[in-house]
C-alpha cells in the first residue's frame, strides 16, 4: 500500500497506569498545528492542505520530545545549562572579567 492510506495515525495502547495524553506521532498532513508539531511539519502539512507534491510521512510531536527529555533526565540537565551564563556574552561575565576586558 502506497500513498495517504498507508499513513493512518498510529494508536499505541498506553501502559494501563499512564493517561493516554497528546499523540506522540501524527501524519505529517495533519500536523497542522506548530505548537504540537513544530515549525517545519506544520508549513509542510500546510503545502499538503495546498496541493503542492510532498512526500508522505510522520511528525514526532513536541510531546513526543517532552517525554525523552523527562524519561532520561535530559530535560532537568538542559535547563541547567540554560541558566548559566553565556561565556561569549560580556554582561554575562563575573564583573572582574568585564573589568579586565575593557584594558585590553
Amino acid at each position: 500500500m502506497t500513498g495517504a492510506a498507508a499513513l493512518e495515525p498510529v494508536r499505541v495502547r498506553p501502559p494501563a497506569d499512564r493517561p493516554a495524553g497528546p499523540p506522540v506521532m501524527v501524519p505529517l498532513g495533519q500536523a497542522l498545528d506548530p505548537r504540537q508539531a513544530g515549525g517545519k511539519a506544520s508549513n509542510l502539512a500546510k503545502l499538503i492542505g495546498l496541493g503542492f507534491p510532498v512526500p508522505a510521512g510522520r511528525v514526532l510531536t513536541c510531546e513526543a520530545f517532552r517525554r525523552f527529555l523527562a524519561a532520561d533526565g535530559l530535560g532537568a540537565r538542559a535547563a541547567v545549562l540554560a541558566r548559566r551564563p553565556d561565556p561569549t556574552d560580556a554582561a554575562g561575565r563575573p564583573a572582574i572579567l568585564r573589568r579586565g576586558a575593557r584594558r585590553g
